[in-house]
Protein backbone atom coordinates (compact mmCIF):
# COMPACT_ATOMS: atom_id res chain seq x y z
CA UNK A 1 0.00 0.00 0.00
CA UNK A 2 1.02 3.56 -0.78
CA UNK A 3 1.07 6.28 2.04
CA UNK A 4 0.72 9.92 0.61
CA UNK A 5 1.90 12.46 2.83
CA UNK A 6 0.39 15.61 2.61
CA UNK A 7 2.25 17.74 5.50
CA UNK A 8 2.82 21.43 4.50
CA UNK A 9 5.33 22.01 6.69
CA UNK A 10 7.22 21.28 10.05
CA UNK A 11 4.68 21.49 12.48
CA UNK A 12 2.62 18.66 10.38
CA UNK A 13 5.93 16.15 9.75
CA UNK A 14 4.94 15.06 13.11
CA UNK A 15 1.41 13.52 13.12
CA UNK A 16 2.46 12.30 9.36
CA UNK A 17 5.60 10.53 11.01
CA UNK A 18 3.55 8.67 13.47
CA UNK A 19 0.67 7.31 11.18
CA UNK A 20 3.71 6.46 8.71
CA UNK A 21 6.01 4.68 11.57
CA UNK A 22 2.46 2.40 12.62
CA UNK A 23 2.30 1.88 8.96
CA UNK A 24 5.46 0.87 8.90
CA UNK A 25 5.75 -1.40 12.01
CA UNK A 26 2.38 -3.50 10.71
CA UNK A 27 3.67 -4.01 7.14
CA UNK A 28 0.94 -2.19 5.81
CA UNK A 29 2.69 0.09 3.54
CA UNK A 30 5.50 -0.23 1.03
CA UNK A 31 5.52 2.79 -0.41
CA UNK A 32 5.50 6.23 0.83
CA UNK A 33 5.13 9.36 -1.41
CA UNK A 34 5.99 12.48 -0.05
CA UNK A 35 4.41 16.06 -0.89
CA UNK A 36 5.32 18.69 -3.48
CA UNK A 37 5.56 22.20 -2.67
CA UNK A 38 7.38 21.56 0.97
CA UNK A 39 9.24 24.94 2.16
CA UNK A 40 12.54 22.70 2.78
CA UNK A 41 13.40 19.84 0.22
CA UNK A 42 16.33 19.61 2.14
CA UNK A 43 13.99 19.10 5.68
CA UNK A 44 11.63 17.08 3.12
CA UNK A 45 14.76 14.90 2.38
CA UNK A 46 15.98 14.41 6.03
CA UNK A 47 12.87 13.14 6.41
CA UNK A 48 13.22 10.97 3.37
CA UNK A 49 16.66 9.49 5.24
CA UNK A 50 14.63 8.78 8.36
CA UNK A 51 11.58 6.92 6.56
CA UNK A 52 14.65 4.36 4.87
CA UNK A 53 16.37 4.05 7.97
CA UNK A 54 13.17 3.32 9.89
CA UNK A 55 11.99 0.78 7.81
CA UNK A 56 15.48 -1.10 7.16
CA UNK A 57 15.46 -1.25 10.77
CA UNK A 58 12.37 -3.44 11.09
CA UNK A 59 13.46 -5.47 8.12
CA UNK A 60 11.31 -3.75 5.62
CA UNK A 61 12.09 -2.01 2.19
CA UNK A 62 10.02 0.57 1.23
CA UNK A 63 10.10 3.36 -2.15
CA UNK A 64 10.07 6.83 -1.41
CA UNK A 65 8.48 8.50 -4.44
CA UNK A 66 8.37 12.39 -4.53
CA UNK A 67 6.82 14.15 -7.79
CA UNK A 68 8.33 17.66 -6.92
CA UNK A 69 10.96 18.15 -9.05
CA UNK A 70 12.74 20.79 -7.51
CA UNK A 71 13.34 17.57 -4.42
CA UNK A 72 14.82 15.73 -7.13
CA UNK A 73 17.22 18.43 -8.22
CA UNK A 74 18.14 19.24 -4.43
CA UNK A 75 18.74 15.51 -3.68
CA UNK A 76 21.12 15.59 -6.78
CA UNK A 77 22.96 18.11 -5.90
CA UNK A 78 23.42 16.91 -2.71
CA UNK A 79 24.49 13.00 -3.67
CA UNK A 80 21.25 11.71 -2.25
CA UNK A 81 19.55 11.04 -5.81
CA UNK A 82 19.12 7.15 -4.52
CA UNK A 83 17.19 7.81 -1.78
CA UNK A 84 13.75 8.57 -3.58
CA UNK A 85 12.38 6.60 -6.44
CA UNK A 86 13.27 8.42 -9.87
CA UNK A 87 10.48 10.73 -11.26
CA UNK A 88 7.93 8.89 -14.04
CA UNK A 89 6.23 10.20 -16.91
CA UNK A 90 6.82 13.92 -17.98
CA UNK A 91 8.46 14.43 -14.98
CA UNK A 92 11.70 15.41 -15.24
CA UNK A 93 14.63 17.42 -13.34
CA UNK A 94 16.44 19.99 -14.87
Amino acid sequence: MTLSLHCEGFQDIVPEAQTLSASLKSGTVDSVELPTGFPSPIGLLQFALSIRASAEAQGRAVTITCPDPEVHKVAQECGLSGVLAPLTGGDHVQ
